[in-house]
């Protein structure tokens, strides 16, 4: 899901993807995962196949993902 975030700075918002575990109530574990140097999206502004697999396994293991 995508979300937006708020800055400190008025006015600014940043874009994450939010991937919450099915089934898990508020307050479960979750990791900010940071993408390098080749970006979050792929050319077709999708997430990247590496940022899917991550996140495939943290939800397996119970953990929701924001990117």
């Amino acid at each position: 899901m995508l979300v937006q975030v708020d800055s400190l700075e008025p006015g600014i918002t940043l874009p994450g993807y939010w991937f919450a575990v099915p089934g898990q109530v508020a307050g479960g574990p979750a990791v900010v995962a940071l993408h390098g140097c080749d970006g979050l999206l792929d050319q077709k502004g999708n997430l990247g196949a590496a940022r899917l697999r991550y996140m495939r396994l943290l939800r397996e293991a119970g953990i929701a993902v924001l990117f």
